[in-house]
Order: structure tokens, then C-alpha cells, then sequence
């Protein structure tokens, strides 16, 4: 178990590194070894040969990453974090530290190498909330493939990722990480277990990419436009939301959905994916 996860040791170095807390980061430190070392594991299961460890904070997971697998490359945006990571595992020579902001990263040529040379490649990570969905759609929008993504997130996102129509959580980030990969809820954490503790708690989980899209699309572009408009305005049917989302003419969007079989007065939490793609694929081959 590693040292990281230890308060004392965590207020120390954060002493010796002039580390502060900023709110614009969403830093929450875990402090359970127990833990971090489960969620380690479930990283490790697939054996991945190099670890992309996204958001690294004070190091708990990085510390555990390093003794489980070959190489950890971890990304980092807080500077200060970055001095509090070289101070405790700046000796580790399987670790690779960057200070970077993980949305402006360019992930092919971070990994080029490693996907050259055919490493299996996990992600882990102990996700900011207010940047969970943006960071999770970069990993799989990025056409790079994981062996798997452990992330722990808050508990609600999580309740997202496994909604299905007509849930109150469901919405386009569902449908969106459910078109390229499967997700698995595997534990849910305490609030209590971090430092400073969050308001919320959070949840692990971890996602796999399907080996095919699950449905079969005339364009992503277009797809993704009728995902995001339907849920848009989610409290109008969607012969409005589409229509204003799309910037197209209500009679062509009634005709689309008469096609498909759709009520005009529907709202887009009761349709599920394929319905999505069949509105997206009639509007793209233009036969109405």
C-alpha cells in the first residue's frame, strides 16, 4: 500500500512544495489506501504494458501504478502537483511526469511510440467532476485503442454513463459513451475517503470500447448534431428540439421522423440509440 494515500505524508508534502487548493481544478486527494489500491487492480486486470494516467493530483494512484505496471506515463495540469510527484516518486525510472492540461494534449503523439511498438495501453484516473465527460470523450473519440479507462468520477456521471431510456439520467453523454464502449459500475467511494471531502460521493468505473460502433451511421457528424439537439431542450418534443437545434424546417423534420416511425410530439429520453441513428441516417441520405 502505498505512502501517498497517508494525510500526514500528503500535508507534508504539500508544505514542502507551497502547494495550495484551487477551486478551478476540482482537487479532491484520496487518502484510503485500501482503496486506491483496489482501483489500481481493476486498472491492472488486462495487464496493460503502459499506464496513461490522466489528472495524477498528489500521487495516490500514480504510486501504486508504478509497482503494477511496466511504464506509467501520468499527465498533470497543477505545476505544484507536478513538484509534489517529483519530491516522493521522482526516483521511480518507469515513470514519465507532464505537466499539461489533458484537453490540450495531443494523446497521438503522446503515445505514438508505445502504439507503434503494440503496448496495451490502460487509463486510469481520479477525474475532476466538472471535467469528467469532456475527458472520457477525448479518450474515445481519440480512434486510440485502450485495453481499458478506470475512472473514478462522482456518483450522478456515473449513474449517467449506465442510463437507458426514459431515465431521468439519461441524456447525450449516455448515448455518447454507449456508441463506442461498454462501461461497468465496479465500487462506489465515500465522500469521506478524500481530502478536502466533496459534497458528493463518487463511483469507479470502468469502460471498454466495443470492437464495432453499435450502430451503423451515414456520418458521426450528423449523429452526434441529432443526439445533442434532442437533448438540448429536453423539455421540448422533438419535432422542436431538432428543428431549432438542426436549423432545419419543421416540415422536413416531421417528414424524417414519419419515416422513422417517431411521434412528432416525442422527447429524445425515450428514444434509444438506434432511433437516434435512424433519424441521423434518413436526414443524411435525404430520402424524405
Amino acid at each position: 500500500m502505498g505512502e501517498l494515500t497517508s494525510l500526514k505524508t500528503l500535508k507534508e508534502l504539500m508544505a514542502e512544495s507551497s502547494f495550495y487548493f484551487k477551486k478551478d481544478y476540482g482537487q479532491n486527494f484520496l487518502i484510503d489506501g485500501n482503496i486506491a489500491e483496489k482501483i489500481v487492480e481493476i486498472a491492472c486486470e488486462n495487464n496493460p504494458g503502459l499506464i496513461l494516467e490522466v489528472g495524477a493530483g498528489a500521487g495516490a494512484l500514480t504510486e501504486l501504478a508504478v509497482g503494477m505496471a511496466n511504464e506509467v506515463i501520468a499527465v498533470e495540469i497543477d505545476y505544484f502537483c507536478i513538484k509534489m510527484l517529483e519530491s516522493a516518486l521522482g526516483g521511480y525510472g518507469n515513470l514519465s511526469l507532464i505537466q499539461e492540461d489533458f484537453l490540450k494534449t495531443d494523446i497521438h503523439g503522446l503515445l505514438k511510440e508505445h502504439i507503434q511498438a503494440g503496448k496495451s495501453i490502460g487509463v486510469i484516473s481520479n477525474l475532476p467532476y466538472y471535467i469528467t465527460s469532456p475527458i472520457i470523450l477525448k479518450l474515445l473519440e481519440s480512434g486510440i485503442r485502450f485495453c481499458s479507462i478506470t475512472a473514478m468520477m462522482q456518483k450522478e456521471v456515473a449513474d449517467r454513463l449506465a442510463a437507458g431510456p426514459g431515465s431521468k439520467a439519461y441524456s447525450s453523454f449516455s448515448v455518447a459513451v454507449d456508441y463506442y464502449a461498454q462501461t461497468q459500475k465496479r465500487m462506489v467511494v465515500s465522500r469521506n475517503v478524500f481530502y478536502p471531502s466533496p459534497k458528493v460521493d463518487s463511483a469507479v468505473v470502468t469502460i471498454t470500447q466495443r470492437d464495432e460502433k453499435k450502430v451503423k451511421l451515414e456520418s458521426e457528424d450528423l449523429f452526434f448534431a441529432v443526439v445533442r439537439s434532442g437533448f438540448g431542450q429536453r423539455r421540448k418534443t422533438l419535432l422542436n428540439s431538432l428543428s431549432a437545434g438542426l436549423g432545419r424546417e419543421k416540415a422536413v423534420i416531421s417528414k424524417v421522423l414519419g419515416i422513422c416511425g417517431i411521434p412528432e410530439n416525442e422527447r429524445a429520453e425515450k428514444l434509444d440509440m438506434q432511433q437516434f441513428a435512424d433519424i441521423a441516417n434518413t436526414i443524411a441520405l435525404g430520402k424524405f
